[in-house]
């Protein structure tokens, strides 16, 4: 589904990312791993647009997408989330999932005036999948609360929930399990493992090498701007070069 092909990209003068290359299968779910500063983030925001590679190329189903808008790519099926997320604050939990919908009619000026029918009508269906998807991810009970009373754990699954408002294909999560206290990590990763079973493809930026041994399929090891390693998390785990780079000298 995903080809990322010999990219790199530099910041004032020194490589971030630097000549890498992998794949994503359809369906999978990989790990994107290693220690802080090896330039996984890096490589999220050039898969999803918000940078540009110095070289190299990445394709989305055979489709060429590093030059494309941001917004092209999610046409494509592409969403993220962030390892820090910030949703409105002042906004509602629905509102905040309601907002993620794609192509909205609503969105613009004239329709409001000469089209209102038409628009309520989308508005209702949007609200709609957006309770089932706020139920989904268990948010239902906070549904009218505003966003800033949400704890770290739930403006993930909130995260989680404005990306499958998307209609994603692949979906990149940026530390899922960042400040997420145990009972909610445990809830975010069943809704990983449901998404995937639903046809999701997924890549995971991720610390907890327990999330990334129990979650992925295959892991893909990043250090100094290169990926090192790559293969089943039972076998990268125990590479004795990703045991010193970024495991500090202990096998997990």
């Amino acid at each position: 589904m995903l080809r990322v092909e010999a990219v790199t990209k530099g910041f004032g003068g020194a490589p971030v990312v630097d000549g890498v290359s992998f794949a994503v299968a359809e369906g999978e779910i990989a790990g994107l791993i290693g220690p802080n500063g090896a330039g996984k983030t890096t490589m999220f925001n050039l898969i999803a647009g918000s940078l540009t590679p110095d070289a190299g190329q990445i394709l989305l189903n055979g489709v060429r997408i590093d030059g494309q808008p941001q917004h092209a790519r999610a046409g494509h099926g592409l969403s993220r989330t962030y390892q820090t997320p910030k949703p409105f604050p002042g906004m509602t939990v629905i509102e905040n999932i309601m907002v993620a919908a794609r192509g909205q009619v609503g969105e613009g000026i004239l329709p409001n005036f000469l089209q209102p029918a038409r628009v309520r009508a989308e508005d209702r269906r949007t609200l709609e999948r957006a309770k089932e998807v706020a139920e989904f991810v268990g948010l239902t009970r906070l549904a009218h609360e505003p966003a800033r009373v949400l704890s770290g754990g739930q403006r993930k699954l909130l995260e989680l929930a404005r990306v499958l408002m998307t209609g994603p294909r692949l979906v990149l999560l940026d530390e899922p399990a960042a400040g997420v206290n145990p009972a909610l990590l445990e809830t975010i990763a069943g809704k990983i493992l449901e998404l995937n079973g639903q046809g999701i493809t997924i890549c995971i930026i991720e610390h907890n090498m327990g999330l990334v041994a129990r979650l992925c399929q295959r892991v893909l090891v990043m250090a100094a701007g290169q990926l090192i390693a790559q293969g089943k998390p039972a076998h990268v785990l125990r590479d004795p070069a990703v045991i010193e780079t970024y495991l500090g000298g202990v096998a997990v």
